[in-house]
């Protein structure tokens, strides 16, 4: 048959009480998986003064029929463990193994008996001491049919339930810049059965190796796609400069311009070399209102940049430029109250504030 163990705490001093017709051996199985627990009760988040103010009660029903030996070693502390910390332990798992103060969990005698009463009662879970391995393997597969056999060396080797997410796939995209993703699958998160080992430094959880887990069912991966392509990086159109204005809204603006600055100004001498901010196609050189002589490039990325009150354009539209390329001397043209170069970037067709881009 198998045994249930029964842990109550109760307001106390500290007491252990132990009942229901347990032998020697197994008196001390309970009080060495209480020292055990106590060892180690930081890692589950159990505060030292719960022992100095509580009492135990570990109970194993049918009082009247006499037990003994160890092998309710790391039953009683895993008991113990849950009454703790409030975690219920599956009604579907046994455990059987002797337990040392350090965790250990030493091979116990009877197993073939052990597993078929778990069978019998409807366990689908067992968890059973490493070294006793090859007895396993000598239990006729029938026993053995329909119920999970985890081997364990130590208590720190914990056993749990959780949902957990698989890793994102991701699928290269050449004709990409690295900025671009999309995904082409939403995930859903899977749920396992774990038997992971455990360690710990000075009461504290250091890290956690899965030694063997049960896929209940398999989580769905996200799936996105990504480029590749390093994108373009964007320059200071010109070497040195004052900023005078910057992008955004100005209080007082010249006569004609616009409240809202669409880009950044720099102060600079008529006739500085003005470059591209970084390689593309011009779409437009020559004579733009406002911002009297201008040059517009489109860029890989999509986005275009702007260069305005020039003194003279020295591309053409249609022409391939590099970064850093001079194209165009800075000045004083359109609507201006000093000489000075205008520089915007586009995103989507709207300006954005350009000092955030630049390299």
């Amino acid at each position: 048959d198998t045994l249930q163990i029964e842990v109550n705490k109760m307001p106390g001093k500290g007491e252990l009480r132990l009942t229901g017709q347990m032998g020697d051996v197994m008196k001390e199985s309970a009080m060495t998986g209480l020292s055990y627990v106590r060892s180690v009760s930081k890692a589950y988040n159990i505060p030292a003064e719960t022992y100095k103010k509580s009492d135990f009660h570990i109970h194993i029903p049918e009082g009247a029929v006499p037990k003994d030996g160890p092998s309710a070693g790391i039953t009683m502390a895993t008991a113990l463990v849950s009454a703790l910390t409030g975690i219920p332990v599956r009604a579907d798992l046994a455990m059987t193994g002797e337990i040392t103060l350090r965790g250990r969990v030493l091979p116990i005698g009877g197993l073939k008996e052990k597993i078929l009463a778990a069978k019998i009662a409807g366990i689908k879970q067992v968890l059973v001491p490493k070294k006793n391995e090859k007895d396993v393997e000598e239990i006729d597969a029938e026993i053995k049919s329909g119920v999970n056999i985890i081997f364990v060396e130590r208590m720190e080797e914990v056993y749990y339930e959780e949902d957990y997410e698989a890793e994102v796939v991701y699928v290269d995209n050449d004709d990409w810049y690295t900025t671009q993703t999309q995904t082409l699958q939403e995930p859903s998160a899977g749920h396992r059965i774990v038997v992971a080992n455990v360690s710990y430094r000075n009461g504290e959880e250091t890290g956690r190796e899965i030694l063997k887990e049960e896929i209940t069912y398999e989580a769905v991966a996200k799936v996105v796609e990504r480029g590749t392509k390093i994108p373009p990086t964007y320059i200071k159109p010109i070497s040195g400069g004052r900023q005078t204005s910057g992008f955004g809204r100005r209080r007082a603006p010249t006569r004609g311009a616009s409240s809202n600055h669409k880009g950044v100004d720099w102060a600079t001498p008529v006739g500085t070399a003005v470059m591209a901010s970084s390689a593309g196609t011009v779409v437009k050189a020559g004579w733009g209102s406002g911002y009297g002589y201008v040059v517009y490039i489109n860029h890989a990325d999509g986005r275009q940049t702007r260069y305005g009150h020039l003194s003279k354009v020295l591309v053409s539209a249609g022409q391939t430029v590099a970064q850093g390329q001079k194209i165009a001397l800075s000045g004083n043209t359109g609507v201006s109250t000093g000489p000075h170069v205008h520089f915007e970037i586009l995103i989507g067709g709207s300006q954005v504030n350009p000092l955030n881009y630049l390299n």
